[in-house]
């Protein structure tokens, strides 16, 4: 477990992370909320919840995320579930603020309570808020074990940890691709253009005994890539008689 929040409090950071769990508790509360009322239904397996309109209106006014949930449904809610609803202080588990503290003895008890009451939709379209049920209510054929809240944590965690590792492994090899799809510098380097300006005047640096008018005249030749064309192709003797008669 210690390995999983180090590697989520890394690659999300520790403040983040704690905002993040918040945010999804809180979210996975309120939907409890809505399905507890009278007269809503929830399909897991289409992730809708059914409901009649006084009910979403009513629902509206109290948040604006019920919005969301009319239009989307609760995304992940099995997985919240794991984590949250044993977990979070609703019903037993919460004390108002006038009462004091339950003792050790007397908090254990409430929280087996709890434990073995859930509010949590299963798969089946069923509800686990009525008493303790038989395990092959939840899951056929299996034991089911209780898991404390830590133990719901870190397999919420772990699996967390490894969709981050796969994304960061597809987010690799998309990279990758993109590097070996891309032309390597030597195919798109320019190549060299033996009739630029530059040719030109290295080629006209090189020969001896030119007049600084005959220099001139023939950079501005070079403006033109005709001239240019005719002055690299004309033989050594040929261009310097055509340096000179630009005087």
């Amino acid at each position: 477990m210690m390995s999983c929040i180090y590697l989520l409090e890394r690659d999300t950071g520790g403040e983040k992370l704690k905002g993040k769990y918040n945010r999804l508790r809180i979210r996975h509360r309120l939907f409890l909320d809505l399905l507890e009322h009278t007269g809503v239904t929830f399909d897991t397996a289409s992730n809708v919840v059914f409901a009649a309109e006084e009910v979403w209106q009513m629902f509206y006014k109290k948040n604006r995320a019920y919005k969301s949930f009319r239009k989307l449904g609760c995304k992940n809610y099995q997985l919240l579930g794991q984590v949250f609803d044993k977990s979070t202080a609703t019903g037993g588990l919460h004390h108002p603020s006038t009462q004091l503290p339950p003792t050790s003895d007397e908090e254990r008890q409430t929280e087996e309570d709890f434990m073995n009451k859930g509010t949590h939709v299963t798969e089946s379209g069923t509800s686990s808020s009525k008493g303790k049920r038989p395990a092959e209510d939840f899951v056929p054929g299996c034991i089911r074990v209780k898991e404390s809240k830590f133990e719901r944590l870190d397999s919420c965690l772990q699996m967390w940890a490894s969709s981050l590792e796969a994304r960061a492994q597809k987010d690799l090899a998309k990279a990758t691709k993109y590097k070996d799809e891309q032309p390597s510098n030597k195919a798109t380097s320019p190549v060299s253009d033996p009739y630029s300006i530059e040719e030109c005047m290295d080629v006209l640096e090189m020969m001896e005994d030119v007049s600084d008018e005959s220099y001139n005249k023939a950079l501005e030749k070079f403006k033109d890539n005709d001239w240019r064309k005719m002055f690299i192709k004309m033989s050594t003797p040929r261009r310097k008689m055509w340096v000179d008669r630009l005087s």
